[in-house]
């Protein structure tokens, strides 16, 4: 588990997380270690349905995957910022052609910057790429083209209240593999992601708080004696 304090020495970056925006940082983060290391990049805010080895490896299998945004549910994109890739799930195998390539136009970008010119830097960088670079262009157009509308089912829930028999009957049938949730969902909006993933349920309430042991002296006191 990386956390503020360990991943600048694991990932080895000329920059950390206390020179650039934090969620810059992350963005670069991820990719260093996916073009190192390899594996699966997943936000926090990921909910998982379905264990990875039982869908990932078939959409995996030219070295990177990762969810895009198609002409059919780009209505969806918040907030209304055209781009096709995602980087919140990532799966890449250890120095492969598209990761690293997007990691080394990324660490260029970020050289005497201090801050990105849009939040959606990394997204821009890899159409800018697709479109200027012909082997990239070649690369991301290999990529399965699977979109995240569906991942994002739950998010449109909270967001309309709609189709929610449909929605648990879909979820439950395993028919999407995980749902992006957020973390700065209020109460009454983590309550109506719950009616769809009931193991959600509770999570916006306190801890109950322990109960008291009962007062059990050890003598017999002379007077009374404060809790």
């Amino acid at each position: 588990m990386l956390d503020r304090d360990s991943a600048p020495a694991r990932a080895g970056l000329p920059m950390g997380p206390d020179d650039i925006p934090v969620q810059s940082y992350a963005d670069l983060l991820r990719l260093r270690l996916l073009a190192r290391e390899g594996g699966v990049w997943v936000d926090a805010t990921t909910f998982c349905l379905r264990p990875l080895n039982h869908w990932l490896p078939m959409l995996a299998q030219g070295g990177f995957f990762a969810f895009t945004w198609t002409p059919a549910d780009r209505w969806f994109i918040w907030p209304n910022v055209p781009r096709r890739i995602t980087n919140w799930f990532l799966a890449s195998e250890p120095g492969g052609a598209v990761i690293t390539a997007w990691e080394a136009r990324a660490l260029a970008y970020w050289q005497g910057r201090r801050t990105p010119h849009v939040y959606y830097w990394p997204h821009m960088m890899w159409d800018f790429m697709a479109l200027t670079d012909r082997r990239f262009g070649r690369l991301a157009a290999a990529v399965p083209r699977i979109g995240c509308f569906g991942p994002h089912l739950v998010q449109d829930h909270v967001q309309t209240g709609r189709d929610a028999a449909k929605l648990r009957a879909m979820l439950a049938g395993g028919a999407v593999p995980f749902q992006k949730l957020r973390w700065n969902w209020s109460d009454a909006q983590l309550a109506r992601a719950a009616d769809l993933l009931p193991d959600l349920a509770g999570l916006s309430e306190p801890p109950a708080p322990a109960p008291r042991p009962p007062h059990t002296p050890s003598h017999t006191p002379s007077h009374t004696e404060p809790d």
